[in-house]
């Protein structure tokens, strides 16, 4: 790893398979944030490009023992990389936001699907909320 944290990885193909899940696979040896500690399998993290400077969200699993990157066409195409060529990589994990912005913006309809059903059922409680709120106000006055 370099100074500047980022990890050189070439570009490959993701297992047919597994393409539209918004995963990458990489060693666990490069799986690293910018401090050097590891990150963990299945962690949601912004995954950035430092020769494109586009970043995405992507879920991290175990890869090869080769120092590449797997990852899916829509996932190159947003990142702007090509297979069979190098860049450098910043792993940045990314939190509770980090993964309601990965799970709505997921290529795979399931996640994000379910996780607008889950956005409007929070609005919903929280208008439910206010209702319970303001008929308790109006009741005591």
């Amino acid at each position: 790893m370099s100074n500047d944290k980022a990890v050189r990885l070439s570009v490959q193909h993701l297992p047919t398979d597994e393409v539209y899940h918004d995963i990458a696979r990489i060693p666990e040896e490069h799986r690293k944030d910018p401090h050097g500690q590891r990150i963990s399998r299945g962690e949601v993290c912004q995954l950035r490009c430092k020769e494109t400077g586009k970043r995405v969200f992507i879920v991290l699993y175990g890869g090869s023992k080769n120092a590449e990157i797997q990852i899916d066409n829509r996932t190159r195409r947003n990142l702007g990389v090509t297979v069979e060529h190098d860049y450098d990589f910043e792993l940045i994990p990314s939190g509770f936001w980090g993964e309601v912005r990965w799970a709505l913006g997921s290529g795979d309809v399931v996640y994000r699907f379910s996780s607008k059903v889950a956005l409007v059922s929070l609005f919903l409680g929280l208008v439910g909320v206010a209702l319970g709120v303001l008929a308790l106000f109006l009741s005591r006055h």
